[in-house]
């Protein structure tokens, strides 16, 4: 499935929100929970919806 930045499940972005906040940035290869394309997309979503309000670690 090809990146949009549609969110179609908040609690998908929640848990890796939670992910990202709470528990730290991971590098792709560090995130075992789902694929590292998962892992990237969900980043640039988030990172695309709410860039204004968060600022992301560069990795």
């Amino acid at each position: 499935m090809a990146y949009s930045e549609l969110i179609k499940n908040f609690g998908k972005i929640r848990d890796y929100m939670r992910e990202f906040y709470i528990y730290g940035f991971k590098s792709r290869e560090d995130y075992t929970k789902k694929s590292a394309r998962s892992y990237d997309d969900e980043r640039r979503r988030i990172e695309s919806c709410w860039s204004s309000l968060t600022r992301m670690p560069v990795p």
